[in-house]
């Protein structure tokens, strides 16, 4: 057998270094081919699993297009992992299926609109530690009330800088 052992050694930047011990292989025979392909296929796969499992993750519900896309665009230029949706139905499933870090959400959705959104992921006890951030071109007083019974972290009104937007998922 060419493998004796395979152990996944991991660094500080959460990549897995893979250490393969093999008995003898000559160079240039059919088994150091298959060897250092079997290598690079493992190391591949173990370096993308760690990476996608050490990314925050968010999920942006938002109707509007050209918003959904220049959100998505800066947390991907922030290094995480962008979830999106269009809808209230569709952010509720995402949410449930994928359990994000973050979660950004517009307030006039259709079928289930953001404040109930929020207030089901925040009710369920597997959700409640999302945070939630709401955006909204309502007046902030006008839906104060349904904001504070939602559950949602935060709500933003549209339009707002992206900073602002960091600065109440705390991330920098």
């Amino acid at each position: 057998m060419l493998l004796k052992y395979l152990s996944i050694l991991y660094n500080n930047c959460n990549k897995a270094i893979i250490v393969l011990k093999i008995s003898k292989i000559e160079k240039h025979t059919k088994a150091h081919k298959c060897f250092r392909l079997i290598k690079f296929k493992i190391k591949f796969y173990l370096c993308i699993s760690m990476q996608n499992n050490s990314k925050n993750s968010v999920l942006v519900v938002e109707n509007d297009s050209a918003v959904l896309d220049h959100l998505s665009k800066r947390f991907k230029k922030l290094g995480m992992y962008v979830i999106t949706a269009r809808d209230g139905y569709e952010g509720y499933t995402r949410a449930c299926k994928e359990s994000p870090d973050f979660i950004i959400c517009e307030t006039l959705l259709s079928n289930v609109n953001g404040f109930r959104m929020s207030r089901l992921l925040k009710s369920d006890e597997r959700y409640k530690n999302i945070i939630i951030i709401l955006i909204t071109t309502n007046d902030l007083e006008m839906v104060n009330d349904t904001y504070q019974a939602s559950g949602a972290d935060n709500i933003l009104k549209k339009p707002f800088k992206f900073s602002e937007l960091m600065k109440y998922l705390n991330i920098k």
